[in-house]
């Protein structure tokens, strides 16, 4: 990738820490309001509301703090935000392209902007779903393109004082392709799409002025894993879970074994001649080894197979793969809650306790970290986080009820591990800056638009980057956090088009 090649020889750059978990939702509004979720309150893309089996989409309501952009649109500045997480509905009047929490057709606002602009038309907010891995390839350059053609022609034509874009593709093709990559960098179909996102970047380069800092940042990492481990199923196994049933519905010859190896262990007369023993003892051996084969049959014959759970029933539960977290289904917090307050700690703990003993097939520890919520969050917003968060080792964390806790396959997955790349006028040529976090990005860009920083930002100046002329001349300047603006209100009648958008993504 030449172009950020170059950024990187030219400015300064380092690895950047998400959050945890480092997923799309909360790293997202983590970057753009400098602030932990524990007090902007977005801990992943759909959360529990009232109860633990209800869940609501999060959407720029959803944010308890002023974003970056609110803060410049509050002190007369623009901002053109284009695939921004969490940007739906909209808050300003700035020029916005929403993201993939976007309800209904519409995500171009001002709406006019179609008009002027004959392509946005066409944008899409995310790739028509494929299984054949080229047409898919396909079609997420095609978004790509649309995306950067669309952001060209508003470049060029709108006055803003900060320009967003997010690229997607690299995010949904590394789901897929992340290892094989890693295994053949160069010739791998998927390396055109990174060709494509560097040309993109070249030419918004040349596009901006000369005095324009320029920022290149991911919201996490990705790594390869070993395999897949269903919580969920772990919590059933352990009694934490409810689960509903369904009757037994594999293929007749399955059902048939089953119900002839049930049958000789109920009738000791019939399995004796059968096998040839001639003392008990050995039949009991038998019946042992019979059941424990059944047992590991029962994932492939579908018997009685768990197919929904029955949270309000259920003492833990979690909600989806990206929160990577178990919410404890307390009194104190849900109205249909089972935990008493005096039972939530022990039961906590005991969770913890097992959890960080955890061994996966290869008999290492499961968990890099396991962590009390407040442990990693601090805010008035941490009481909506899962009470405990997982961070994986070498098998990724999955919600959803299986029949299986663990299938060894490999798969590709969020790390810590982001990039920082920073270019422009006022930034120094540093080469690999240590200790950077995804809140830092905010503050840094709102002090070198000689703005005031909020209070209560967790992030920091990222001092190191800046020019020294710069920061003699310019002191930092605080003020008091102002509440976030709020964004048109809709009603959401139904959210699976939002759902089947995050499916189809993976």
């Amino acid at each position: 990738m030449p172009n950020l090649k170059v950024l990187m020889d030219r400015g300064s750059w380092g690895v950047l820490k998400s959050t945890i978990p480092p997923v799309t939702a909360p790293a997202w509004t983590s970057f753009i309001t400098g602030r932990n979720p524990g007090k902007h309150g977005c801990f992943d893309f759909f959360m529990p509301k009232d109860n633990l089996d209800v869940m609501f989409p999060m959407n720029s309501n959803s944010i308890c703090c002023e974003t970056l952009y609110e803060c410049l649109h509050r002190k007369g500045l623009r901002s053109i935000l284009i695939n921004l997480p969490e940007t739906y509905p909209p808050k300003t009047s700035d020029i916005m392209i929403s993201s993939l929490m976007t309800q209904g057709d519409n995500c171009v606002f001002p709406e006019e902007l179609k008009e002027e602009i004959k392509q946005l038309n066409n944008y899409k907010i995310v790739p028509k779903a494929s299984k054949d891995r080229n047409e898919w390839l396909k079609n997420i350059r095609d978004v790509e393109r649309m995306r950067f053609e669309c952001a060209t022609k508003l470049l060029r034509s709108k006055e803003w004082d900060l320009f967003f874009i997010l690229f997607s593709g690299i995010d949904w093709i590394q789901h897929n392709v992340y290892g094989e990559l890693r295994n053949n960098p160069t010739k791998h179909a998927a390396c055109v799409l990174y060709s494509d996102i560097d040309s993109y970047i070249g030419k918004i380069v040349e596009e901006v002025n000369d005095s324009c800092n320029i920022f290149i940042v991911s919201d996490h990492g990705f790594k390869s894993y070993k395999g897949v481990f269903y919580i969920n199923e772990w919590l059933i196994r352990k009694g934490y879970l409810t689960v509903g049933y369904e009757p037994f519905s594999a293929r007749p010859q399955g059902h048939l074994l089953y119900q002839e190896l049930i049958g000789m262990i109920k009738n000791k007369k019939k399995i004796k001649p059968f096998l040839n023993y001639e003392r008990t003892k050995n039949i009991w051996k038998i019946e042992a080894l019979v059941t424990s084969t059944i047992n590991k049959l029962q994932p492939f014959f579908d018997i009685d197979k768990p197919t929904h759970p029955i949270v309000r029933k259920s003492v833990a539960y979690c909600t989806s793969s990206e929160s990577k977290g178990i919410y404890i289904n307390s009194r104190s917090r849900f109205k249909d809650g089972i935990i008493d307050s005096d039972d939530y700690h022990r039961l906590k703990k005991r969770l913890i306790d097992e959890l960080c003993h955890m061994k996966d097939p290869n008999s290492h520890l499961l968990f890099s970290a396991v962590y009390k919520r407040e442990e990693i969050f601090n805010g008035p917003e941490t009481q909506r986080a899962p009470d405990i968060l997982l961070e994986p080792a070498d098998f990724e964390i999955c919600g959803g009820v299986r029949s299986r806790r663990f299938i060894q396959k490999n798969t590709n997955g969020h790390s810590m591990e982001g990039i920082f790349i920073a270019h422009g006028s006022d930034i120094k040529n540093i080469q690999n800056i240590h200790g950077l976090n995804i809140v830092d990005v905010s503050p840094t860009i709102t002090y070198l638009l000689g703005l005031p920083i909020a209070d209560d930002v967790d992030g920091r100046i990222i001092n190191e980057i800046i020019k020294k002329d710069i920061l003699e001349k310019r002191p930092i300047i605080k003020e008091k956090a102002c509440f976030p603006l709020k964004g048109t209100e809709y009603i959401l009648n139904d959210d699976n088009e939002i759902r089947n958008r995050l499916k189809d993504l993976g």
